[in-house]
């Protein structure tokens, strides 16, 4: 399909949206999972959006932010992967495949915008120093968006709009060998970010839940969901009664 003007437009939005910390995008939008189902809706296909995104998380479960210093950005990423995905009618593993890349590729977003707020904010001390609240409000929260927008939604929108018919076309004619080694790989990055998340959370007393998972799904055929009601309730299981416990005290 071809991304119109407008729809790029609402697809660079919606980056610029998830990497705003106004009108709490930045807890909710720059999740790749609500970002692409955003984008799928835009593009007309929610549930492809949807599946692309919880998938492009899996990738992105053990990243994080350490103050200034990053090194991709999940919310370029589930955004732009979507839209190409979508627009060159691609299966989920070659959006994963692009995903990775198109993060490092806009790596350079979150250390522009604190370069340039550190100059925003030394108008902010002079306001602060003259004891106008409405100018320091105004200054922290409304002018550092005009930069902000310029840098998301602008490339996003080029990008997706100008970009998406030539990564369609290629990714058409690329060998079938080709593509089924761009599955692979993209298969295998989901694993990699649940991998990175284990290491924070894997307890030798949580061991037996992991395997208790793996038996559901592979002996009763249960799928995801199931097993997330599941651990939800063995998880409340072990946790009201510790709270009672604790109000009791």
């Amino acid at each position: 399909m071809h991304i119109t003007l407008f729809q790029a437009i609402l697809i660079g939005l919606t980056y610029y949206c998830g990497s705003s910390f106004l009108l709490n995008g930045w807890l909710t939008i720059t999740r790749p999972f609500i970002g692409a189902t955003i984008v799928g809706i835009i593009l007309g296909n929610p549930l492809a959006g949807a599946v692309i995104g919880a998938n492009i998380q899996l990738i992105y479960m053990g990243w994080m932010l350490v103050g200034g210093a990053t090194t991709t950005d999940s919310t370029f990423a589930g955004v732009v992967a979507t839209a190409f995905a979508i627009a060159g009618n691609m299966d989920t593993a070659a959006a994963l495949a692009m995903a990775l890349p198109l993060g490092l590729i806009a790596s350079w977003v979150w250390p522009l915008r604190n370069t340039i707020n550190t100059f925003i904010m030394h108008i902010g001390d002079k306001a602060c120093a003259e004891g106008r609240v409405r100018a320091i409000n105004i200054i922290n929260t409304w002018i550092p968006q005009i930069p902000l927008l310029f840098i998301t939604a602008v490339p996003t929108t080029l990008a997706v709009y100008f970009g998406a018919d030539a990564i369609a076309s290629v990714y058409s004619g690329l060998g079938e060998k080709v593509i089924r080694i761009i599955n692979t790989i993209g298969g295998v990055l989901p694993a990699m970010g649940i991998a990175m998340t284990l290491t924070f959370i894997l307890k030798k007393s949580l061991i037996p839940y992991y395997f208790l998972g793996f038996l559901l799904v592979a002996t009763m055929g249960l799928n995801t969901l199931t097993v997330a009601f599941f651990a939800f309730i063995i998880a409340a299981l072990h946790v009201i009664p510790k709270l009672a416990k604790k109000t009791s005290e």
